[in-house]
């Protein structure tokens, strides 16, 4: 669970604390060199209590530190809220941002321009938010990411493709579909794991990966049954 910007801001504030606790520690150390001096006249008692709380000042910055790391660590993870009207079903409903009242899409299931320019049958739906998103998305408006949520409940896994392109690929429960959430910006699950995920949980930023010209998420919907692919706009409603 974890890329790019993401990574990135994560690590300044890493950095950041680092730095800071090695200014906390330095200044420690200095301040116990001045008491050392001081010890001088004093007896061996007081060397001992000062020493001992020097050493409990660094053991608390040390730990505070560890927990600031811990805090950002999972920053990523959006905390598994569920969005939306999602109910726990192994069977889709709904879309990738909450429903088809907060999308575009650019390129339908079975698009005809797609095949006339591509010479195949485009077998999912490619998305992109609505102005209703960005306005009214909890998701979005929390993290300012374009997340996209699991359409059922079951078992995920993340994976990249050939040609680059971050995806999930979520076994419904009982085992008759299986979704496609393509050119992810970053998962959220690691890499080649998979994880039990609850419809309307956060799975993916979408992103522009792989073979993709424009941020969208590509969504597809197998028949596991038959083998084939079914026009996502039939589970929507």
């Amino acid at each position: 669970m974890k890329e790019e910007e993401q990574a990135e801001s994560n690590i300044f504030k890493v950095t950041e604390n680092i730095f800071s606790g090695i200014l906390d520690i330095a200044s420690l150390f200095t301040k116990t060199g001045k008491a050392l001096k001081l010890l001088n006249s004093k007896n061996n008692i007081n060397y001992i209590l000062i020493l001992f709380f020097v050493i409990c000042l660094c053991a608390i910055s040390i730990l505070m530190f560890s927990l600031s790391i811990k805090s950002i660590s999972t920053d990523n993870t959006y905390g598994y809220m569920i969005y939306h009207d999602f109910v726990d079903s192994g069977i889709p409903h709904l879309s990738p941002f909450g429903g088809a009242q907060y999308q575009i899409t650019t390129a339908d299931f079975h698009d005809l321009n797609y095949y006339q320019y591509y010479g195949r049958w485009h077998q999912g739906m490619d998305l992109v938010p609505n102005q209703k998103y960005y306005q009214e998305d909890s998701g979005y408006l929390d993290y300012k990411d374009v997340l996209i949520y699991a359409t059922c409940s079951g078992n995920a896994k993340s994976l990249v493709d050939s040609a680059g392109a971050n995806y999930i690929y979520l076994i419904c429960d009982g085992g008759e579909y299986g979704l496609f959430f393509v050119h992810n910006k970053y998962n959220l699950i690691e890499l080649n794991h998979q994880a039990k995920i609850i419809a309307g949980q956060p799975i993916a930023v979408m992103g522009n990966t792989g073979n993709s010209f424009g941020a969208h998420v590509h969504y597809a919907i197998k028949d596991l049954k038959t083998n084939s692919f079914l026009d996502p706009k039939l589970f929507m409603n």
